[in-house]
């Protein structure tokens, strides 16, 4: 690894070495036009993606396969059950966060909003969002949802400010361009007392150390940053949030993980929404082990919420 002086996305430390040197898509096969890296910071032990990509570079990262805009193509039927259990544990926690019965929610990287209908059953919200790909930001309006086309980065927020009790980013803060920028903005858009809640990896569970860079939690070059626990609370912290709550979550990375150093080591899969024809049984494999670790406080990926002053 090699010393190397760049400022850290996440906490601004000048001190960064190079963690991942040559980064491959094993999903997608996107290559980008511009060779990357991936630095870790010697400080908070964050990473991100250098040399940082352009904003109108980004929706490239993202083919028409991507599992996101699948609307539950890619998912069998084991996956399925997981999805539905995820929306159900993620509605009642929504549900609990809220100071009344009801409530206003901001998704940041909307998708296909097919996560809306299911938390709709779960929760009484009112949603809106955000989504980088046009045809899924028309999709979600032709369906009577408020979706700005783009980024928070560069959306207006002058509508959203002080107005929703929920901001969610479930897999979305690793693949900003301003990590820093977005959740200054989600801030401004929270009602004082409001809640901002998402779900990420962190490179400081055990997987990460064990699959190298065939680590899912790398998803290059989608993921523009991967948080430490420390870089993520110490990155809230500086912007006012309280009551920071990190977590570790069971989640289907590990299958991922397993399905990418396959794929490294030469075996011949067949690929649909970045998922393989073995990816059923790599998850059935996995999901006792991402319990476990979850249990303990040791997974890949981690749950936050973080709270706006009341007084702000």
């Amino acid at each position: 690894m090699i010393s190397m002086d760049h400022f850290c996305v996440i906490c601004g430390s000048n001190q960064s070495v190079i963690s991942v040197r040559r980064p491959v898509d094993y999903e997608y096969s996107v290559i980008p036009p511009e060779k990357y890296c991936y630095l870790r910071c010697r400080d908070c032990c964050s990473e991100w993606l250098s040399p940082r990509p352009a904003p109108e570079a980004l929706a490239a990262f993202y083919p028409e396969s991507y599992h996101a805009y699948s609307e539950g193509e890619d998912h069998g039927w084991f996956a399925k059950i997981l999805v539905g259990a995820r929306a159900k544990v993620r509605g009642r926690k929504y549900r609990s966060l809220l100071s009344g019965d009801s409530g206003s929610l901001f998704d940041v990287g909307a998708g296909d909003c097919r996560h809306f209908y299911e938390l709709a059953r779960y929760a009484d919200l009112k949603f809106s969002g955000v989504e980088l790909q046009p045809a899924l930001a028309k999709r979600a309006k032709e369906m009577g949802f408020d979706v700005a086309t783009g980024t928070l980065e560069s959306m207006d927020i002058m509508p959203h400010i002080g107005r929703h009790d929920i901001v969610s980013m479930n897999h979305v803060i690793e693949h900003v361009n301003d990590p820093v920028e977005v959740m200054r903005r989600v801030l401004v858009m929270l009602k004082p007392g409001g809640y901002v809640i998402g779900q990420l990896p962190t490179n400081e569970g055990w997987e990460s150390h064990v699959f190298g860079e065939a680590w899912a939690g790398y998803h290059y070059p989608r993921h523009l940053q991967v948080f430490s626990r420390k870089g993520l609370r110490r990155m809230l912290e500086k912007l006012g949030y309280e009551d920071i709550q990190i977590r570790s979550s069971p989640h289907c990375q590990i299958a991922i993980s397993m399905q990418n150093i396959l794929l490294k080591w030469g075996v011949k899969l067949q690929l649909r929404h970045g998922r393989s024809n073995i990816y059923g049984l790599l998850l059935l494999l996995s999901l006792p082990f991402e319990f476990v670790i979850a249990a303990i406080d040791k997974s890949g990926i981690i749950d936050f919420t973080a709270c706006k002053p009341k007084g702000n």
